[in-house]
């Protein structure tokens, strides 16, 4: 195999259905990468596909495209990626995982299938064995040789894919593959990282079953009500029924993120914080106009009101959202009493 001078090969090359690997040292650049090439030249429109969507991705959590090279003497061209140096999530059941833990992977792999679709395209092999560690340990999704791209839907009378993660439409002589065909395969590993094995759904090399009634994910894992919901609905035979992945992202974000807010609440000359070591605070103007300001770990809101409370110049009501900077004034008249209320945004460090 001849290669331009930069790339020296480390190891024996790793052969798969498709085509070659090599695992390479980049030495212009000192850093490891992969270099994918096909063998067989029917399946170069994989290879194309490929080439062609991770040009459009630009994501935390997809690999990275850096060159296309050619390679030998007849002018055939690979493809150059980032180098994964960790494990698949195939054995994530077997590490003994906490519920965070599930939380944290999940919610990467739901942002890099969330950006791979705000580009239009359809991964269409989501999986365990497609998604790796990178070597500061952030979840990223590969293998992009059967994605479609936009605009969508596609068609196709060819059955590809992997049986236990495909989407029942994927099985039809002209399945539509679009967006839902990545949140059933999401479903589907999110229950494959729980149990370290298929969804109940799985029916073998046939169209996947009906998720049965009582089979939820929660039975395996203790995660949220609300994420429970989602997971389980990504494993629902009708499309329309599978939620989209940035709403999967923002429930799992909304997990990570409990008890980490903190909001600042001027009172006159009282600074006070409110945070999950004080969740509650009150403030009143004389014995008619009073508030009561409570943390459950998630949101910021009133839980008490009497009298005339204003916030940002509009009536407030119990159970508001206090979730960004606001000027919370007790009375409508007179000697009226000014809260400051600002929340902190804490992010998912990855």
């Amino acid at each position: 195999m001849k290669f331009p001078p930069r790339y020296v090969v480390k190891q024996d090359p790793i052969s798969g259905g498709f085509g070659t690997t090599f695992i390479c040292d980049d030495q212009h650049l000192m850093r490891d990468v992969v270099i994918k090439m096909i063998t067989e030249k029917t399946e170069m429109p994989r290879l194309i596909d490929e080439i062609t969507a991770l040009q459009k991705i630009k994501s935390r959590h997809v690999v990275q495209i850096y060159d296309m090279i050619i390679i030998n003497d007849n002018n055939d061209f690979a493809l150059v990626e980032e180098f994964l140096p960790n494990d698949d999530l195939m054995q994530f059941y077997s590490s003994g995982f906490q519920v965070l833990d599930y939380y944290y992977v999940l919610y990467q792999v739901a942002c890099g299938v969330r950006d791979i679709h705000s580009c239009g395209i359809v991964h269409r092999d989501l999986k365990p064995n497609n998604i790796k560690r990178d070597q500061d340990g952030a979840i990223k999704i590969f293998d992009f040789g059967l994605a479609k791209i936009g605009p969508l839907p596609k068609t196709t009378a060819v059955l590809t894919g992997t049986p236990g993660f495909m989407a029942p439409e994927l099985f039809s002589t002209t399945p539509i593959i679009d967006k839902p065909v990545d949140a059933y395969a999401f479903g589907a590993t999110a229950f494959f990282l729980a149990t370290g094995a298929l969804p109940p759904t799985a029916n073998g090399l046939a169209p996947p079953h009906p998720l049965p009634v009582g089979a939820t994910i929660s039975n395996h894992v203790a995660v949220a009500s609300t994420v429970a919901q989602l997971i389980d609905a990504c494993l629902d035979l009708a499309p329309p029924v599978r939620p989209d992945l940035d709403t999967i992202a923002k429930a799992l974000k909304r997990e990570l993120l409990v008890n980490r807010h903190r909001a600042l609440v001027a009172d006159g000359t009282n600074i006070l914080i409110l945070d999950r070591n004080n969740p509650r605070i009150k403030a009143a103007r004389g014995t008619f106009d009073s508030i009561e300001i409570i943390y459950d770990g998630y949101d910021f809101k009133f839980s008490q009101i009497y009298g005339d409370i204003f916030i940002n110049n509009r009536p407030a009501a119990v159970g508001d959202i206090l979730d960004g900077s606001y000027v919370i004034v007790l009375g409508a008249s007179g000697s009226r009493r000014f809260v400051t209320f600002d929340v902190s945004h804490p992010e998912v460090l990855v």
